[in-house]
């Protein structure tokens, strides 16, 4: 919109039109007879053209002057408008991107802490199988080592029992066994060697 689009285009032409009528009325106003029409003429009629002219002059110089500067104030309102209106339309479309990213960053996070739950899970698995073979190795050892311990003691058991055994033997033997025997025991034994 132009500044003063209100007014006629020839604004201009008009005053000089009123101008001109009011020139060729005053004479035909005074002629009638009136001395104060006489004396309007005079003194009113030339207030009233200088105020046309000075009318004129000001429409002329506004219409020149003014209405560039307030044509140009209100191309650059305008435009401000509409940049103002095209950052409104890129804050909209940049809200939009933001709320679809937030959407997408919601979804990311509940995706990132999904997989740390199953890796959790998953290492908490592998920690539980491995403890299990732990156990299991661990049990099988103390099994061999029972074992062997059992076995050990079995051996000094029976070392035991046969030391035991020897000692109730000699004991048995000098009880039961006297000179005599000896004796005889003694010459079956070198016979023996001898005859081997």
């Amino acid at each position: 919109m132009k500044a003063f689009d209100f007014l006629p285009k020839k604004a201009t032409g008009m005053a000089l039109g009123l101008m001109l009528a009011v020139l060729f009325c005053a004479p035909a106003y005074a002629a009638g007879g009136h001395w104060h029409a006489q004396h309007w003429v005079s003194t009113d009629f030339w207030r009233i053209m200088n105020f046309l002219v000075l009318l004129a002059a000001l429409v002329y110089l506004f219409k020149k002057v003014g209405t560039p500067a307030l044509n140009k104030r209100i191309t650059d309102i305008e435009q401000d408008l509409k940049n103002l209106e095209a950052k409104k339309e890129a804050a909209a479309r940049d809200l939009l991107a933001m709320e679809k990213r937030l959407v997408g960053l919601e979804e990311e996070a509940r995706r990132v802490v999904d997989d740390y739950v199953r890796q959790g899970e998953a290492a908490r698995d592998k920690i539980l199988a491995e403890a299990a073979h732990a156990a299991d190795r661990l049990q099988e050892q103390a099994q061999r080592h029972m074992a062997h311990e059992l076995k050990q003691a079995q051996d000094r058991l029976k070392e035991q029992m046969l030391a035991k055994a020897v000692a109730l033997g000699e004991k048995l033997i000098k009880d039961n066994i006297n000179e005599a025997d000896q004796q005889r025991l003694v010459d079956e034994y070198l016979d023996k060697v001898v005859a081997q």
